[in-house]
């Protein structure tokens, strides 16, 4: 996986923004994998197999990379006199330290449950952390595709970089705040269906860590799109550290009497402490954007109702896939036409 990944190349591609390739690659690396997974996997004694398909799942389309990259790069054409690789190495150092500091405090929280509460605990807590984080994958998705245009952007054109970051914003919002009422609403629902009754406790875990769908966008959206683009990549770093080392003392504190849902609202404070200091180091930047409240307060009473009608309609419903995915279209639908009826400019 540590080969796959750094030799890949996924820099290039999003560089290039040639965002068909890296979906088609993505999609269809998934759909063999889960495949595989049904077809090879069926108890304890295959865990070499399903090591193979985690390698497979989140590296496996690095192979693809390296066979297109090599048709659009030459390396006979690059003579590495001409680099200057020592530029670098300050910038990578900052990131370095923030990726670090990232799985500190993304991380130790399971080790500090396990540790201290114990392995059940540590189950209440894995189930709804990842399928929220799963989520966050998809709000940033956003951001990942205006990366390299609005990097650029900030070297030629400031006019066009603002009005492409205040874009990549509002998209971020839109997501995140729809689907921090989805899990907030429906976490019995979620919990019940993709985990069993076993995991009740797994529900208030959840509804903690809703919250997070908007915090961790907006960290994506002021840590890369914003700082990084700027080459302000310490203010990012810096926000990171104090949070890692705060999560650490705070879970210990937490977990011993909390439990998983300790973490999760250590989980909640440290992101909202990072993006509180990168808002504060980027105010003068935040009002170029000229955000509109009024097409915030939209987003925000849409997913509202949606949440205060889905609570009154879910009491006529039953814990059952069928029933769950028809509510889940009825929310989304019901912002979906509010948005419309008001007239929000993203739609």
């Amino acid at each position: 996986m540590i080969l796959l990944t750094n030799i890949g190349g996924d820099w290039y591609f999003q560089g290039m923004e040639n965002q068909v390739y890296i979906t088609v690659r993505y999609t269809l690396v998934r759909i063999l994998t889960i495949t595989l997974l049904f077809l090879f996997v069926k108890n304890d004694t295959d865990v070499i197999m399903y090591c193979f398909l985690l390698v497979l799942n989140f590296a496996g389309s690095n192979i693809f990379n390296l066979l297109f990259i090599f048709k659009s790069i030459s390396l006979k054409a690059i003579r590495f006199s001409d680099l200057n690789i020592r530029r670098h190495f300050s910038p990578v150092l900052k990131v370095f330290i923030a990726a670090i500091s990232i799985n500190i405090y993304a991380q130790l929280d399971n080790f500090i449950i396990g540790f201290l509460a114990g392995d059940k605990y540590l189950a209440y807590y894995t189930v709804p952390n990842k399928l929220i984080r799963y989520v966050i994958s998809f709000i940033t998705v956003a951001g990942i595709v205006m990366l390299p245009k609005i990097s650029r952007l900030w070297q030629t054109n400031k006019v066009e970089y603002y009005e492409n970051l205040k874009l990549a914003f509002e998209i971020i919002f839109l997501l995140s705040v729809p689907f921090m009422g989805y899990f907030l609403i429906f976490s019995s629902f979620i919990i019940h269906i993709m985990a069993g009754q076993d995991f009740y406790e797994s529900i208030t875990t959840m509804r903690i860590l809703s919250p997070l769908c908007v915090i961790v966008g907006l960290a994506y959206f002021f840590g890369y799109l914003l700082l990084y683009t700027q080459k302000r990549e310490s203010v990012y770093t810096i926000s990171v550290l104090i949070s890692a080392v705060l999560s650490v003392f705070m879970n210990i504190i937490m977990v011993k009497y909390f439990q998983q849902n300790g973490a999760a609202v250590t989980q909640v404070i440290v992101e909202l402490l990072a993006i509180s200091f990168m808002a504060y180091k980027t105010r003068s930047q935040i009002l170029k954007l000229k955000l509109s409240f009024k097409e915030i307060s939209k987003v925000i009473f849409a997913s509202s109702f949606a949440c205060f009608s889905s609570i009154l309609i879910s009491k006529l419903f039953h814990e059952s896939l069928i029933e769950f995915a028809i509510l889940s279209v009825i929310y989304f639908f019901q912002i979906f036409i509010i948005l419309i009826i008001c007239k929000e400019k993203m739609y």
